[in-house]
């Protein structure tokens, strides 16, 4: 019983590890998708601006 106790843990531990390295995962994809919005908002301003220079 003892046994089967402690590889339950274990268990327990390494969801508790998966969980937070999901949760890093889709944070930084988060982040990295937030930064490409701003980068195409960007990129349209600035043709925006060429266009009516040009």
């Amino acid at each position: 019983m003892k046994s089967l106790e402690t590889r339950l843990g274990n268990i327990n531990k390494s969801i508790g590890k998966l969980n937070s390295f999901i949760q890093r995962q889709s944070d930084t994809m988060n982040a990295h998708f937030e930064k490409a919005a701003e980068d195409r908002e960007t990129a349209s301003e600035l043709t925006s601006q060429y266009s009516m220079c040009g």
